[in-house]
């Protein structure tokens, strides 16, 4: 399993997170628990074969070469290739503030789902996916991926939501709807529409997410960490807040977790 990124170009530096290839020669572990966690992103994902996506009890084919569109996860979401070796597929993660700026569609209503994108672009979608399906090389496909979403970028910024996203990301999700009114100057309930129209989830939320994957990361690079440090609970009222919030993001608790095989996932975070 070989997980490569690519280079960003310079216009959608500040829009996308991260353009990554994940390969692999052969299936995985059948004890791998193939899981992708929530991290407060919007994605694109153009696997080259078929691939079964599971998010809690919805199951989602993806078809190879098609561009597909995942919206916010809150699930745990598990990944299995439906075809023997070598599988493959480049996936393309935005920036929560700036996602919407590629897409016209109501973000609220893709949450824990998985969409071709041909669904919302139609022709433009169909002819590249044509083309990236004779492409020679995943450097080429990612390429002409940025290209086409250059095209789609709209120039204007919100910069009310974009400062939201970056105030909860600075302070790894440890903040209050008060603190984010007071810092705005708007309301609670304009605040939640906003992020409901911008990212398909509340503010709440989003920094819900932001604080599980911090600390999904730590136990994962250091499991022995788990009890030991109280920097973990910190971001919590108490270890039951801590682990309650755990299960609903990664659906078992950390002590399960950091007994389990996860290679498949940690390689997206460690990348």
């Amino acid at each position: 399993m070989q997980l490569q990124t690519f280079k960003i170009i310079e216009p959608l530096k500040e829009s996308i997170e991260k353009i990554w290839l994940y390969k692999s020669d052969e299936r995985l572990e059948e004890d791998d628990l193939k899981m992708i966690v929530p991290n407060g992103r919007i994605k694109l994902i153009i696997p080259f074969n078929d691939v079964l996506t599971k998010t809690g009890s919805f199951e989602v084919y993806s078809v190879g070469n098609r561009i597909f569109l995942i919206g916010i996860i809150e699930v745990p979401r598990i990944i299995n290739d439906q075809k023997q070796n070598p599988s493959g597929t480049i996936g393309i993660e935005f920036n929560p503030a700036a996602a919407y700026r590629f897409f016209s569609l109501d973000f609220a209503g893709i949450v824990n789902n998985i969409i071709p994108l041909s669904n919302i672009s139609g022709k433009e979608v169909s002819d590249l996916e044509k083309a990236l399906s004779h492409a020679s090389s995943p450097e080429i496909k990612a390429d002409m991926l940025q290209q086409f979403l250059l095209l789609q970028m709209k120039e204007t910024e919100d910069t009310v939501f974009g400062h939201c996203i970056r105030k909860i990301e600075s302070v790894k999700g440890q903040i209050t709807m008060s603190e984010l009114e007071k810092s705005t100057g708007y309301t609670s309930r304009w605040l939640n529409m906003k992020f409901k129209q911008r990212l398909g989830i509340s503010p709440k939320n989003f920094a819900g997410i932001i604080r599980f994957y911090d600390i999904y990361k730590s136990l994962s690079n250091n499991p022995f960490r788990l009890f030991s440090q109280k920097g973990f609970y910190d971001l919590y009222h108490d270890q039951s807040h801590f682990i309650r919030d755990f299960k609903k993001f990664a659906g078992m608790p950390p002590a399960r977790l950091t007994r389990a095989i996860n290679d498949f996932g940690k390689a997206f975070f460690k990348s």
